[in-house]
């Protein structure tokens, strides 16, 4: 990955070789931690809230779910994904 931002091709890089290197590892830094973000306080609180009122419905379930609050049952939701993802990451490696 280096030797692309080496544009002299001295075998160093110099300042504003990295500075070029750091524009474009903050970008995609920025671009995947918002992701992140995005998934992590939109879309799995979502999903959960969804998924506990499908299954209060359920016999015995159901009055775990009904009992159960809604940031409780979505911080579990949450954590168990966390856990799948990084099981998911260290199995990919």
């Amino acid at each position: 990955m280096m030797e692309q931002y080496d544009m002299n091709l001295d075998g160093l890089i110099d300042r504003e070789e990295f500075a070029e290197l750091m524009k474009k590892l903050t970008k995609e830094t920025a671009k995947s931690v918002g992701q992140n973000l995005l998934i992590g306080l939109v879309l799995v609180p979502t999903v959960a809230l969804i998924a506990k009122r499908a299954t209060e419905g359920v016999p015995v379930v159901g009055r775990v779910m009904q009992n159960l609050p809604n940031f409780v049952y979505a911080s579990i939701v949450a954590l168990g994904l966390g856990v799948v993802i990084v099981k998911e990451g260290s199995n990919d490696g």
